[in-house]
C-alpha cells in the first residue's frame, strides 16, 4: 500500500518534491521490518537492498532542503547507518566503517539542528554505541551508553521496556569491556523493570543466568550457583529448548565446581562443550543470539586455568 501511495504522490507531485523524503523512510524501515518479523526469510537480503535503495533517495531530497529542515537529512542519515548495521547484524556483512561514519556524520546534523537533548540525538547516540560494540570497541560503546542513560532515565517512566532495553545494552557493553560489576549492576536495573512481568519471561532467565556467569567469572560461587538455579527454575524446555539446556549444562558443573574439585577429564569435556558453544553463537546472527560471546569466552579462561593446574602449569612465569 504504501509503495502505491508514492507512485500516485510522484504523480502528482513529481519526483523531486521534498515531501517524498519521508515516504521513502518509511518504506526502508517497512523493508527492515519485515525482516525482523520473519528473519529466516530468504528475501533478507532483497529487502535490506531495498531498503537502502529508498533511504538513499530520502537523503537525496533531504539534502535539497532549506537549512531549516537540515534534520531530517540527519534523520535519514543515521537510518541509512542502522540499515548497514542491521544487515552486519544478520550476519549478512561484517560492521562497516561506512556504517559508524554515516552515524557519526547523522551525529553532528542533529546536534546542530535539534541540540543534544534532543530524542533524535540521544537515540542516534544509542545506535553508534551498538556499532561501536559490535566492532569491537567496547570502551567507547560503554562511554556513549553512559552518557545517553541520564536522559533516558530522566525521559522515560521507570518502569518503561525501552529504558529496561537501554540497560540491557550497557550491560553488554559493561561485559565486553570487562566491567563485570557494573554489567550486573546494569542488568539488575533491568530486571527491576521486568519483574514479575511474564511477557518477558525470556528476558529475566537470560540476566539471570548472565549474572550468574559473571558471579563465577569474580569467584562468587555460590551467588554464581544460586542466579543459574532461578533461571533454570524459570526455564522450560518446551518454550526455549536451546536455553534451557544451557543452563542445564552450566549448572550441573558449577554444582560441582562450587564444591569437590572436578575431574580432569570432566573439565575437558566442559572446555569442549564452551567451545562448540562459542562457535554456534559466533556464527549466528545477533538478532538470534542468546549470549554475548564474550561471556563464553570467560568460561572458557576458567576452564583453561583449572586443565593447567591440574597439568601443574604455572603461566605466572
Amino acid at each position: 500500500m504504501l509503495e502505491k501511495v508514492i507512485n500516485e504522490r510522484v504523480k502528482v507531485l513529481g519526483p523531486n518534491h521534498p515531501g517524498l523524503a519521508k515516504l521513502y523512510s518509511r518504506m526502508a524501515h517497512s523493508y527492515v521490518s519485515s525482516n525482523n518479523l520473519r528473519p529466516a526469510s530468504k528475501e533478507l537480503s532483497d529487502n535490506f537492498d531495498h531498503a537502502e535503495y529508498f533511504i538513499d533517495k530520502a537523503i537525496v531530497l533531504a539534502r535539497n532542503q532549506s537549512n531549516l529542515q537540515n534534520w531530517q537529512l540527519g534523520l535519514y542519515v543515521a537510518q541509512k547507518g542502522n540499515i548497514l548495521l542491521e544487515r552486519a547484524g544478520y550476519g549478512l556483512h561484517h560492521v562497516p566503517q561506512r556504517a559508524i561514519m554515516l552515524i557519526e556524520q547523522a551525529l553532528k546534523i542533529l546536534e546542530k539542528g535539534l541540540g543534544e537533548q534532543s530524542p533524535e540525538f540521544q537515540i542516534t547516540k544509542t545506535i553508534l554505541a551498538r556499532a561501536l560494540k559490535e566492532k569491537g570497541d567496547c570502551k567507547l560503546s560503554t562511554k556513549l551508553l553512559n552518557q545517553t542513560l541520564s536522559w533516558f532515565e530522566d525521559n522515560l517512566p521507570s518502569d518503561s521496556e525501552r529504558l529496561a532495553l537501554q540497560y540491557e545494552s550497557l550491560a553488554k557493553s559493561q561485559i565486553c569491556s570487562g566491567l563485570y560489576d557494573q554489567a550486573i549492576e546494569s542488568s539488575n536495573l533491568a530486571l527491576s523493570i521486568y519483574d514479575g512481568n511474564k511477557e518477558y519471561r525470556k528476558s529475566i532467565i537470560i540476566l539471570n543466568y548472565q549474572n550468574g556467569i559473571l558471579n563465577l567469572l569474580q569467584g562468587n560461587k555460590t551467588e554464581a550457583v544460586r542466579l543459574l538455579r532461578l533461571a533454570d527454575g524459570e526455564s522450560n524446555e518446551n518454550l526455549y529448548p536451546l536455553l534451557s539446556e544451557i543452563i542445564t549444562q552450566d549448572l550441573s558443573y558449577l554444582v560441582g565446581y562450587s564444591g569437590e574439585p572436578r575431574s580432569f577429564e570432566t573439565l575437558l569435556e566442559y572446555r569442549s562443550l564452551l567451545r562448540k558453544r562459542r562457535i554456534l553463537f559466533q556464527n549466528q546472527n545477533a538478532k538470534v543470539r542468546l549470549f554475548y560471546p564474550g561471556i563464553i569466552l570467560g568460561l572458557e579462561a576458567l576452564i583453561d586455568h583449572q586443565t593447567d593446574s591440574v597439568l601443574g602449569i604455572d603461566k605466572s612465569r
